[in-house]
């Protein structure tokens, strides 16, 4: 939670003085886009590797990169709406186990424009979601000392998932590169970048899907951690204003 507020804290400091010097400048009436985006973050895993280390399998990497999908919409001219998901997997051996782990994250953005200049938007963020950790292991798992008896027992593979919903707060820069024209509607592409920090709120106990029970105890493990991402997006929209050519250009 402490880092929470000093993100808050840090991003009100920092975009509120600029609001006012982008307060009268150039607007998309509204506009939409959508692509991909590529991240990374960190996240919590300690306790998760301290358990694998023990029956000498190697440790995940508190550092995951991402891949995933965003559409962004601008509406009321300085109104941000988004939707996006990403999806991180790692994988970890040991002498006679091996372990995948994967994380999902879908979730809603919020933003609201405090600064523009020829093409370039920034805003604050917030993000709202739910996410998936999702555990799976093969091999010889007797020696883990945070699952049930009845998995150790069967020798089998099992899948460990557990749900949380996440929040982060942030801020982000759009480029939009105005590549098409017809009058003050436009089309292009845009460039994006975001950093922030994600927060789990709430998260579920671990979760065995072979036997749809919950495990009591088990790891700590949740999404709590910086991320940015990077995000290419297509679509356009209509200008608030539109400087018509002038004579000279049009010759």
């Amino acid at each position: 939670m402490k880092q929470l507020i000093v993100v808050l804290i840090l991003t009100s400091c920092l975009l509120l003085p600029i609001a006012a010097s982008g307060a009268d400048a150039d607007l998309p009436v509204y506009a939409g886009f959508g692509g991909f985006t590529l991240g990374v973050g960190t996240m919590p895993a300690s306790e998760l590797n301290s358990r694998f280390e023990e029956v000498g399998a190697d440790g995940f990497s508190m550092i995951f990169p991402t891949l995933g999908f965003r559409g962004t919409a601008y509406v009321f001219e300085r109104v941000v709406l988004g939707a996006s998901i990403f999806g991180s997997q790692q994988h970890v051996t040991g002498d006679d186990l091996t372990a995948n782990l994967s994380l999902v994250n879908a979730s809603f953005d919020f933003g609201y424009i405090v600064y523009q200049t020829s093409g370039l938007l920034l805003y604050p963020l917030l993000n709202l979601g739910w996410g998936g950790i999702y555990l799976d292991v093969a091999g010889d798992t007797s020696e883990l000392n945070f699952i049930p008896p009845r998995l150790k027992s069967s020798n089998d593979d099992f899948l460990l998932t557990r749900g949380a919903m996440t929040t982060m707060v942030g801020v982000r820069a759009d480029y939009l590169f105005k590549l098409y024209r017809q009058s003050y509607i436009f089309g292009g592409l845009a460039l994006s970048a975001s950093l922030g920090y994600k927060y789990t709120p709430f998260i579920t106990a671990w979760y065995d899907e072979g036997h749809q029970s919950y495990l009591q105890g088990g790891p700590d493990m949740n999404f709590n951690g910086a991320y940015f991402e990077f995000g290419v997006s297509f679509g356009g929209g209509k200008d608030k204003y539109y400087t018509l050519p002038t004579e000279q250009e049009n010759n």
